[in-house]
């Protein structure tokens, strides 16, 4: 098991400090935070796809499941079905991806 405060040249626990957070002003940002919160489980090995991840509301944002921290109303905003949200998630993911797979042509390692 790595040594997480030796690799980061850090003492103490891992959530010691504050934590940091940010307004969010913007609802066209809101959006792009609710799918980067859905991916990260997928995105950091926790599950393979982001519906896995049963401590999230990614099954209600893709019908797969009735949920009370779910606002249809909000979700109507940006999208008209589940599956144009499912798109949305994948087109990130893709991104992701591609990203990793240039990596090595971009950085020394």
């Amino acid at each position: 098991m790595k040594d997480l405060n030796k690799d980061m040249n850090r003492k103490g626990t891992l959530f010691e400090s504050h934590m940091k957070h940010i307004a969010i002003n913007e609802e066209g940002y809101l959006i792009h935070l609710v799918r980067y919160i859905h991916l990260n489980p997928a995105i950091t090995g926790l599950c393979a796809q982001p519906e896995q991840w049963q401590y999230s509301n990614c099954q209600e944002w893709l019908g797969l499941r009735s949920g009370t921290l779910f606002d249809r109303d909000f979700f109507n905003t940006y999208f008209e079905t589940h599956l144009q949200y499912k798109e949305f998630l994948e087109a990130y993911q893709d991104y992701k991806e591609q990203q990793k797979s240039i990596r090595k042509y971009l950085f020394d390692e």
